[in-house]
């Protein structure tokens, strides 16, 4: 029988990020017991990954079970902003009084509507910046495919909202780090709108963003048969407040995980043997030869084969194994998934600097949003730095950075006072094996 380390393929392997937004709202609000629920540290009493989406459900199947015993008490629960008084109302429900409530309960549990499917849409888009009225209509329609047949179009409806404004509540109360930061780039955007510019940042990674969203214009113009309206973005317009408003959060988060993965690609995609300024061996940067041959600016771009031969051929010429980058007779180090999460493996990574050379450059990479590919045998380097990337990104005051930014640009003093973050201590994510699994 052939041996599995010996086995060639070409098959990639990709990895997820745990919910990748609320991953970094977690990180970035040091927030531990909403970073355990996504991964980004180890749970202590569990070899298992932890699933956000059945979190969230375990505390809305509570408040649920809670209302269908009469009891229980809701901050947001059919998500109604009137006040009713009455003795037989909870102030939490608006209109609906206590016995519609547990109704709707009861019907939940009989209409078997408590699946982990039934929240995990509104929870994974929750810091894309999903509203209520969105987070409803994704419950619905769940609970139309499963109940259409069986069940009034009516009480789906109800059912649906009912559960809709749980999910959100559940959520709040278990990232509540997160969704504190999330409500004060809510206050910063109406700021910017007052007056009248932009949200804009500079990323991680240095990349300049603007929020291109301004209000429209119409035309109309007449044809030989109707009228038709054209609308146009005036970007010397005035600003869309309430785009602006709804798209700070999640494009925040995004350009987070692009700076990240662009981070890992870096590390990964490097060409073996050329050292990175700031490294270990920089001090002979200037008189190094491992550089990788590079295409001629002028000429026209080389092809992918063309440019990796090209590279095989400066590797010879530098005495190197032309597929490995690496000395005759040396092999790149691989790990089992044991060795791998040691103590002192991961210490032996982190300060061997031939080992830290080895690991993840000239490696195929490949990504989408917060999916990251690459060949079996570099997945323990991919997880390397996956990691390490994450950590340096994080150990930045990514906030405190972006409150400068937006303080020059509407005046010191004027923005509110940023959330208080917690205790996670953002390197324990080294130790987290399903952080990207």
């Amino acid at each position: 029988m052939r041996s599995a380390c010996t086995f060639f393929t070409t098959s990639s392997i990709h990895m997820d990020g745990s919910c990748n937004g609320l991953q970094h709202y977690a990180a970035l609000g040091r927030d531990e017991h909403g970073a355990l629920a996504v991964n980004v540290i180890r749970a202590e009493d569990s070899d298992f990954p932890q699933d956000v989406y059945t979190i969230v459900l375990d505390e809305v199947v509570k408040k649920v079970q809670a209302h269908a015993s009469g009891g229980g008490n809701s901050s947001s629960a059919m998500g109604n902003s009137k006040k009713n008084n009455t003795d037989d109302s909870d102030e939490a429900t608006g209109l609906e009084t206590r016995e519609q409530r547990k109704q709707l309960a009861l019907n939940c549990i009989k209409y078997d509507t408590l699946k982990r499917k039934t929240v995990k849409t509104t929870v994974m888009t929750i810091v894309y910046g999903v509203t209520k009225i969105g987070a409803q209509q994704q419950v619905r329609k769940r609970l139309e495919d499963q109940l259409k047949t069986t069940c009034e179009p009516e009480l789906i409806k109800r059912m649906g909202d009912y559960l809709a404004c749980l999910v959100l509540e559940s959520v709040d109360e278990i990232f509540e780090r997160a969704m504190q930061i999330k409500k004060w780039f809510d206050k910063v955007s109406e700021i910017f709108g007052r007056h009248g510019v932009p949200c804009s940042w500079m990323s991680p990674i240095g990349l300049a963003i603007t929020q291109p969203y301004f209000e429209e214009t119409a035309k109309e113009v007449a044809c030989g048969l109707q009228r038709v309206k054209l609308k146009f973005k005036n970007v010397d317009g005035k600003v869309d407040t309430r785009h602006q408003k709804c798209g700070l959060p999640p494009n925040f988060v995004h350009s987070l995980d692009a700076s990240h993965m662009m981070m890992v690609a870096r590390k990964m995609m490097r060409p073996r043997g050329v050292v990175e300024s700031g490294g270990e061996n920089d001090d002979n940067s200037e008189n190094s030869d491992n550089s990788e041959p590079e295409p001629d600016s002028e000429s026209e771009p080389l092809g992918a084969m063309e440019y990796q031969e090209r590279i095989r051929e400066g590797r010879r010429t530098q005495g190197l194994d032309p597929d490995t980058g690496l000395e005759p007779g040396s092999s790149k180090k691989n790990f089992t998934v044991e060795e791998w999460f040691t103590p002192e493996n991961q210490e032996r990574l982190r300060t061997d600097p031939l080992t830290t050379h080895e690991l993840g450059e000239g490696a195929a990479f490949a990504m989408v949003h917060d999916s990251f590919w690459t060949h079996a045998c570099d997945v323990d380097s991919m997880n390397y730095h996956i990691r390490e990337e994450f950590i340096r990104m994080h150990k930045t005051p990514i906030l405190e950075n972006l409150e400068d930014e937006f303080s020059f640009m509407v005046g010191e003093g004027k923005l509110p006072p940023l959330p208080p973050k917690a205790g996670l201590e953002i390197e324990k994510v080294r130790d987290s094996p399903y952080f990207f699994d």
